[in-house]
Order: structure tokens, then C-alpha cells, then sequence
């Protein structure tokens, strides 16, 4: 483990004692460990405290011993000097540095668990504790949880974009209707309205299905979906088809082909004000265009001139229908 410069002796204790109760420590770990003690006296004497704090922390019925080299030896009877201003003083310093040195052994040795959501109408951009970054568009939920080996994302609803920091030793993975997707830094938005759909909008990300048994890299521009069945079809997108995949993040419906149903569908998780289709072959019908999602009126008029339809507004419902 190499200390930060402005890493203090108690954080690196606690970071010390955070990787031998993880029970993923090596001979390696406990070789450095042992290094790190002989270094510097003082290097026990915080290790001893996280200790002690772990205990208080977590009620564990014992911590992990130091190394046989560094058994503590019973302090002998002996008359306690007078206690000054400067014993006070330097006692106190004790006590903050006993209290951070437990915050930071608390971060270190426990998960950190969060949820996310948005309502509807709402985009909301949210930055997690390891500077990654996530969008989360109208309707959705995430649940986080972040481990001191891995960040895990589960996409409960709707759909999230995910700029992660880079961070080797913790990937990344998100996780949506049995799919997972796991990056280590990159960026990309997926989504679970019906199908299961993740674009990538930077770096390399992979995918696992749960009816797939390989794993694939997808870079930059490629998109995949899952369908409900299992069925997964791979794309590469334009620039153009790239933006308009991203739009809802700048407040905007991009549409390439989709169809009237859902495009209706898209502007319906953002507003009150509804639309609705009355005629089933009208629904199937394709349309194109960048629109804004807090303007359902104006997408059903253009959608009606496009389609030779017509609009017939009651209210909070727009009714699209043939002429």
C-alpha cells in the first residue's frame, strides 16, 4: 500500500487495519504491514488505536493481532507525572486524532449505501463519493453501493448515464434486468424501458447477459439491447444518432425512426400533460426530429403534420388521430 503524501498516520493505520479484517489480505500485505510498523514508532501507536476503534466500531469480540515482532510488552507500574496545560493540550490533540482516525476506519470498513431517484418531469445529476457522476432522466431510480473493492449500481427504473472515475482496484458495475455492465472509467447511459439498452458514449465498458454466456467490450458509439425474450442486437451509432441518444440529458427528445408510440411515450414520462393515440396503425408509424420534452403540444403538431394526422387537445390530453 503506498501512502499518500498528505495521507496522516492515522489514516494509513486505518486503511492498515481496514485490509487485514477484509480477509482478502496476503503475505505480501502482512510483509508490508510489518515494514510500515518498523518504520516509524509512532506507525504502532496508530495501529494500536485502530484497534482499539474497530472494536468500539463494529463490537468485534477480538481485532487482528500485530505481528509477533511488535507484541506489546506489559507497561510496568509507575507514578504518573503532574498533568500540565501541555499534557491537557496534547491529551486533547489525542482525543481529535483518535476521532478522525475512527471516521476514517468507519469509511474504510463499512459499505456505503445510498439511494437515488428522480421524479417525473425531472433530470437530476448526482456525484458519488468516488467522483464518479451519475444523470439520472425522469422516473428512474439507482441504488448504490459503494464497497472498499467494488461499485455496484443497480438500475431499479428508467434510465441513468454514468460518468465513472478511474479506480483499477474497484470496478464499476451496473446492473439491469439480470445484465451487467462494468467499467473502470468510461462513460455510458442505460436503460430499462422495456428492453434493456446501454450506449456508450466514451471508453469501453462490458457486458454480461444472463442468456449470453460470453462477455462483450462495447466502445465508444455502440450501442446493444436486450430484449425481454433475450435477444441482443449490437450497433454502432453515428455522431448524430449519438446526440440524439443523449439529448434527454439537455432537456430534448431526439427521434431517428422511432416510432409514434414511442415518441408519445418518451414526452409522457416527462409531462402531466398526456398524449394519447387513438388509432393503433397511426402508432406504428415512424418519426424524426429534436423536440423539447417539456413541449408534448408541439411535438403532436409537428408528429400530426408528418403523419397526415390531426390533434384534438381536452385539457391534460392530447389526442393524435387520422384525419
Amino acid at each position: 500500500m503506498t501512502p499518500d503524501p498528505a495521507t496522516t498516520i492515522d489514516e494509513m493505520a486505518a486503511r492498515w487495519l481496514a485490509r487485514m479484517v477484509s480477509g482478502h489480505a496476503s503475505e505480501e500485505d502482512r510483509a508490508s504491514l510489518t515494514l510500515w510498523l518498523e518504520a516509524d514508532s509512532r506507525h504502532k501507536g496508530a495501529y494500536m488505536r485502530a484497534m482499539a476503534l474497530w472494536r468500539m466500531l463494529d463490537g468485534a469480540a477480538q481485532a487482528p493481532a500485530l505481528p509477533t515482532a511488535h507484541a506489546v510488552l506489559p507497561v510496568r507500574n509507575r507514578v504518573h507525572p503532574r498533568l500540565t496545560r501541555r499534557r491537557m493540550l496534547g491529551g486533547a490533540g489525542a482525543m481529535a486524532a483518535s476521532v478522525a482516525g475512527a471516521l476514517v476506519l468507519r469509511n474504510y470498513l463499512r459499505d456505503e449505501q445510498q439511494i437515488l431517484q428522480t421524479g417525473r418531469g425531472e433530470v437530476r445529476e448526482f456525484a458519488l463519493s468516488d467522483g464518479s457522476h451519475i444523470v439520472l432522466d425522469s422516473g428512474s431510480r439507482v441504488d448504490v453501493t459503494m464497497r472498499r473493492d467494488a461499485r455496484d449500481v443497480a438500475l431499479v427504473e428508467g434510465t441513468g448515464w454514468f460518468h465513472v472515475a478511474k479506480d483499477k482496484t474497484r470496478p464499476f458495475t451496473v446492473s439491469a434486468n439480470g445484465a451487467r455492465f462494468v467499467a473502470v472509467g468510461t462513460a455510458f447511459s442505460v436503460s430499462r424501458e422495456g428492453a434493456t439498452r446501454i450506449v456508450v458514449s466514451e471508453g469501453i465498458v462490458r457486458m454480461t447477459a444472463a442468456d449470453h454466456a460470453r462477455a462483450i467490450d462495447l466502445h465508444r458509439n455502440e450501442t446493444a439491447m436486450i430484449d425481454r425474450a433475450g435477444g441482443l442486437k449490437l450497433a454502432r451509432l453515428s455522431d448524430d444518432a449519438m446526440n440524439r441518444q443523449m439529448a434527454w440529458r439537455e432537456g430534448s427528445v431526439g427521434l431517428d425512426g422511432e416510432t409514434l408510440r414511442e415518441a408519445a411515450d418518451s414526452f409522457n414520462r416527462y409531462n402531466r400533460t398526456q398524449i394519447v393515440i387513438v388509432d393503433p396503425a397511426l402508432g406504428d408509424k415512424r418519426v424524426i426530429g429534436w423536440f423539447s420534452r417539456g413541449d408534448p403540444q408541439g411535438f403532436a403538431l409537428a408528429a400530426a403534420t408528418m403523419l397526415d394526422a390531426k390533434v384534438d387537445r381536452q385539457g391534460e390530453t392530447i389526442r393524435l388521430m387520422k384525419k
